[in-house]
């Protein structure tokens, strides 16, 4: 199952809808970059090796996050990343 990114402008936040474990791996990846962070920057902040961050953003989800993705759809709802606010 291939799905969508879709990106929706929220006032001035952005709101990503993940339907899929490829939307999930591209908003990941988006987001990074566009805070202009490494997968090494990730890594070391998380703890943790470079390629375990970047695994996710390879589509390398595991099968039960895309199982929980796959019922959330059937059930005709969506998972929304919304920034937290800036304190």
């Amino acid at each position: 199952m291939h799905g969508y990114l879709c990106v929706e402008e929220v006032t001035e936040t952005m709101r990503w809808v993940v339907r899929t474990a490829d939307d999930l791996a591209d908003a990941i990846r988006t987001l990074r970059q566009e805070r202009g962070v490494t997968q090494e920057d990730v890594a070391e902040w998380i703890g943790t090796h470079r390629n375990y961050v970047g695994q996710p953003e390879r589509g390398g989800m595991t099968t039960q996050l895309t199982r929980l993705l796959d019922v959330l759809s059937y059930l005709g709802v969506d998972v929304e990343l919304v920034p937290r606010a800036q304190k």
